[in-house]
């Protein structure tokens, strides 16, 4: 297996690629050169063509009002890549389990998390957006649960209490102490 770092040039309309191992590899393009590293059982970024990831969308910090049910949260992630990105999601520096558990999806590189509850969801998020050039992470989002109150009055409260009314409307009133 050769190494997967290599300079690459065009010599009499062949593509040349210089292994850090000095294995030279020749072919007729583009495509050839990607089927012969895939048949070796590797892949490279190639110059000129592919492109690492850069974000377009990065997740927002968010608090979710406590006591919602059968609602879901989505932190948002969007990245601009050729070949196109993959998406992984982080909560507190481990890997969100989107295979093992129904609560996560990923559509489109967002994470959508059902019926979220403080216990098992708070937390520091962060997306990683990958492909053959390379492997971006998103900055940090905070997922917080709380009453709405917080975010319009900023303060030192002591108690926050959260009341349905008709099932759609919440209201929050702060006892400061």
């Amino acid at each position: 297996m050769h190494s997967q770092r290599a300079q690459g040039f065009l010599f009499g309309g062949l593509r040349v690629m210089l292994f850090a191992d000095d294995v030279v590899l020749l072919a007729l393009s583009i495509c050839d050169l990607q089927h012969v590293l895939h048949a070796a059982g590797g892949e490279v970024c190639v110059s000129g063509h592919d492109s690492g990831p850069v974000f377009e969308e990065q997740p927002s910090s968010l608090v979710f009002p406590e006591g919602l049910t059968e609602e879901k949260v989505t932190l948002a992630c969007k990245a601009r890549a050729s070949p196109a990105a993959t998406y992984r999601w982080k909560v507190n520096g481990t890997n969100v389990p989107l295979e093992n558990e129904t609560r996560y999806s990923l559509v489109a590189g967002n994470l959508l998390i059902s019926s979220p509850q403080y216990s098992r969801d708070s937390g520091s998020y962060q997306c990683l957006a990958i492909n053959r050039c390379g492997t971006i992470i998103s900055r940090a989002a905070n997922l917080r649960f709380g009453c709405e109150c917080f975010l319009k009055h900023p303060g030192n409260f002591g108690e926050c209490h959260i009341y349905t009314v008709l099932y759609t409307i919440y209201y929050c009133f702060v006892v400061i102490r």
